[in-house]
């Protein structure tokens, strides 16, 4: 038996001792969400963290003594290591990073003034190189430092190093173009040094071996060599390289230590008897793993301790860590899963995935490839993920009541207004789709966004680029288009979508958006296909000229007063209203919202008119003429009641029909604009004054007095269960019901969400209003949660 050691097998002396410092302070960041809540060294290889390996690979060349430097979580790596089976053997010393030194900096706050051979080797890459060659090699040579290289296909993402035939280090290229690539020799990180290197590295800033330290020394003439090593090496950086360098381990390129028995191919821990059970190895199964009946495990894939795998499911090539669940019929092709994480049945993952601990992907939900899922995130059912999911749960996106609302860059992004630009693109061929956008930053990004999802699903965009809400209706119903988006940005965004005529969508053709975004519905056109733009900028300036045209007699006389949040919106009224002859000053002031839709009136601070009641004088201007009106289903009961008197009719369209049962509704409401602009409303309210030579208390009285109050009421059920309690009368088909209580009358309908329910009420006084409002929702709330 030979017992000699290794030091005296390499011809070293006591005197000269060997120490290595493994540097494992990285954050790992290009393996995230893998690594988010563990440092980077304990990532787990076939079930062992990295760090072991490498740990291992210094006691199998005869290495005791060693240094860990620890940064990000240290505490946490510290303990796992120091507990383990793997240091009991050995002289192990742990100094913390407090501040990021640089790799010579690191090495130099770990060893401070150490004299002897140290060995330099990263806690985080997988290797089996022949440490003690390496060693002998740097001795014999005389070098102050040696380097251990390692020929790679792909030189670009390395440090290279340009040597003689006898290893003698000339120069150094940092990661360069194939153009620069004068040598295939990658430094691997993995530095013998000697004392003398220590002594020239500074204490107090960070700095760095590869970029300062080695050029320093090859300039000022000190020996440098490269050994190279035929061995195996991988720099785990990525989920690509983590995930090959286990098919490597498990297809015995890599020599090292797997701790599972070898049955043909099937390394676990425990004889494998899965009845029913497909198994192409190579493969690897943890402690405690069970598979359902018809499953198939694939080569290459890996299943840590803890796994639950159901009945019917495919695993090829991924990885399960620890304690994960996969669901019956489910896909796993490629994807990584972390610790704890639970896919649920018919899910499928696809190559390139990454699901972060503690995550839930539920029922038939797709993650697409290369996306991740950050940990402790759900995914809703049947969603298709086609964007890495950071905050919050990824669930479908709907068109709510006010459009597709959410916070900028966060939910509302321009990877998905790219989609909503497509998907509206798919609802038909040719089509015509209006653009615009609100007066704000991210508007503007949004915009193009969705020009370009157009174009790539071979639609055509108008462009009526930054334009108020209601020059952009004024724009779609002259052109006419097929469809619009509007893009009302800001630190809340929201994305409204409009069918022909600036009209509300129908459900139809919501469902069809919706499939597009969240299923990946929607066309992709060859390169000669793709759609174009036109420059429709110049339409929204005729909105001015609408509004001139919309008063038959000159305003001279009248004194106005415009208020707005939208300094647009005032400076396009007040233009507009001095050119009909409208003195600007006290006297009748205007409020429009920012918008443009919503419209108050008062005179000297008294009479205030709502936008009801301006709506409900408009209408009667036209009754007056002889002329119907078509209004939205909330609008007030009393235009029925003024029309009734002389002799005309009002017609309603829903917010969100899913039939076309009011498409007379919608297109006479597209022949009228003006009852769903509040700009065009004040200029008929003071063209009816004017011309009936009416003052504004007379106007005023014209209507009677009535008040309306509005209330979303949250519910926990399904909206349609409380309206069938609620409703004695249907008056209006397809969206809500009137519902009456003890003489008092409201329209209830539900939001799109079907989260809650809207109440509208009308009542002469605005107490009652408001009254009626509180019945309805006691009576909301009081529906059992059973029903």
């Amino acid at each position: 038996m030979n017992t000699k050691s290794k030091r005296e097998e390499w011809g070293l002396h006591a005197a000269l001792p060997i120490k290595a410092c493994i540097m494992a302070g990285g954050k790992g960041t290009r393996l995230q969400p893998l690594t988010i809540d563990m440092p980077k060294p304990l990532a787990t290889l076939l079930g062992k963290p990295i760090v072991f390996y490498i740990i291992e690979l210094l006691q199998k060349h005869g290495i005791q003594d060693a240094v860990m430097t620890l940064g990000f979580q240290g505490q946490m790596l510290q303990q796992i290591v120091s507990e383990s089976k793997y240091v009991k053997s050995m002289n192990m010393e742990y100094v913390h990073e407090k501040t990021p030194l640089g790799t010579a900096g690191g090495v130099k706050n770990a060893m401070g003034n150490y004299e002897g051979t140290l060995l330099v080797i990263s806690g985080d890459a997988m290797c089996d190189f022949d440490l003690a060659k390496a060693i002998e090699f740097h001795r014999l040579n005389d070098s102050v430092a040696t380097i251990i290289v390692k020929q790679v296909e792909d030189p670009r993402e390395y440090g290279l190093i340009n040597c003689n035939m006898l290893g003698k280090i000339e120069g150094f290229i940092e990661k360069p173009s194939y153009k620069s690539c004068t040598s295939d020799l990658a430094s691997t990180g993995i530095y013998i040094l000697s004392s003398e290197v220590l002594s020239m590295i500074p204490s107090d800033r960070p700095v760095d071996f590869a970029k300062d330290i080695f050029p320093k020394l090859l300039k000022e003439g000190y020996s440098l060599y490269a050994y190279q090593d035929h061995g195996y090496w991988c720099d785990i950086g990525d989920i690509k390289s983590y995930t090959q360098c286990q098919k490597d381990m498990l297809n015995g390129i890599v020599q090292c230590n797997i701790e599972a028995e070898n049955y043909q191919g099937i390394y676990a821990k425990r004889k494998p008897h899965f009845n029913g059970v497909t198994i192409h190895p190579p493969v690897y199964i943890g402690d405690k793993v069970t598979i359902g009946k018809e499953s198939v495990i694939g080569k290459g894939s890996i299943l840590c301790d803890q796994v639950a795998i159901g009945q019917d499911v495919t695993i090829q090539e991924s990885i399960l860590l620890t304690g994960c669940h996969v669901g019956d019929h489910a896909v796993v092709e490629g994807a990584v899963c972390c610790d704890n994480t639970k896919i649920e049945r018919e899910c499928i993952l696809h190559e390139g995935s990454v699901i972060g601990s503690d995550s839930l992907i539920k029922s038939g939900a797709v993650i697409e490839s290369g996306v991740k899922v950050w940990p402790n995130k759900s995914v809703s059912e049947g969603i298709k993920l086609r964007e890495d999911l950071h905050f919050g749960i990824a669930k479908d996106i709907t068109i709510d009541d006010e459009g597709i609302i959410g916070q900028a860059n966060a939910f509302i992004t321009p990877t998905l207004c790219t989609k909503i630009g497509s998907g509206v693109a798919s609802l038909k061929d040719d089509c015509i789709i209006g653009v615009g956008y609100s007066d704000n930053s991210s508007s503007i990004a949004f915009y193009y966004a969705v020009i370009s999802g157009i174009l790539a699903a071979g639609g055509t965009a108008w462009l009526f680029d930054c334009c108020i809400e209601t020059q952009f209706h004024f724009c779609m119903q002259k052109s006419m288009v097929d469809f619009g988006i509007y893009i009302d940005g800001g630190t809340v965004s929201r994305i409204k979508i409009y069918e022909k005529g600036a009209m509300p969508t129908s459900r139809p053709i919501e469902r069809m958006i919706e499939g597009a975004m969240n299923r990946g519905e929607y066309k992709r056109v060859s390169a000669n296909q793709m759609g174009n733009v036109v420059n429709m900028q110049s339409l929204r300036e005729l909105y001015a000229i609408e509004l001139l045209k919309l008063c038959n007699t000159s305003l001279e006389g009248i004194r106005v007063c415009v208020k707005s949040s939208n300094s647009k919106v005032k400076q396009l009224m007040e233009e507009c209203l001095v050119r009909l002859g409208c003195e600007l000053g006290d006297g009748i002031t205007i409020r429009i919202t920012a918008s443009g839709n919503g419209i108050s009136l008062s005179y000297e601070g008294k009479n205030y008119l709502f936008h009801e009641r301006v709506l409900a004088l408009v209408c009667l201007s036209e009754f007056l003429k002889g002329e119907s009106v078509a209004v939205a289903n909330t609008a007030p009961m009393i235009i029925d009641q003024l029309a009734a008197v002389h002799g005309q009719s009002v017609y309603r369209y829903n917010d969100c029909p899913c039939n076309e049962e009011d498409h007379y509704a919608r297109q006479k409401a597209i022949i009228k604009p003006f009852l769903r602009d509040g700009l065009m409303m004040a200029v008929k309210v003071l063209s009816f004054m004017k011309s009936e030579n009416v003052g504004y208390d007379e106007l005023v009285k014209l209507i009677p007095e009535f008040s309306v109050s509005s209330r979303l009421v949250s519910v926990s059920i399904s909206p349609s269960v409380i309206l069938k309690k609620l409703a004695c009368e249907k008056k209006i088909e397809s969206e809500g019901v009137m519902a009456t209580k003890d003489g008092k009358t409201a329209y209830i309908r539900p939001i799109k969400s079907g989260k809650g329910l809207m109440i509208f009420s009308e009542s002469f006084q605005s107490e009652t209003a408001v009254e009626i409002c509180d019945i309805f929702e006691n009576m909301i709330k009081d529906t059992p949660l059973d029903s």
